[in-house]
């Protein structure tokens, strides 16, 4: 009979890379990246409502961007978020 002690980890049947992306997304790090890539999304969307105009009724609708450090975060947003 087998107990609790005995039995091996449920991820011991993995292949390597399987067991290698499990190290990864398991690990406190990653959960790190995963907290500052939702802040700085967080960040850059308030800039984009702040810099928004308030004017007829499509005022909710970005603007194009002005100048090139927006259109680099508007690329950045659109290549990590939507997982291009």
């Amino acid at each position: 009979m087998v107990t609790g002690l005995q039995e091996l980890p449920y991820w011991s049947g993995y292949c390597k890379p399987r067991l290698l992306l499990h190290a990864v997304v398991t690990s406190k790090y990653f959960d790190l990246c995963i907290a500052g890539v939702i802040g700085v999304n967080v960040i850059t969307m308030a800039l984009e409502f702040y810099l928004m105009p308030a004017v007829g009724p499509f005022r909710f609708i970005q603007a194009q961007p002005r100048n090139c450090c927006e259109r680099t975060v508007g690329v950045y947003r659109t290549l990590v978020f939507l997982n291009l």
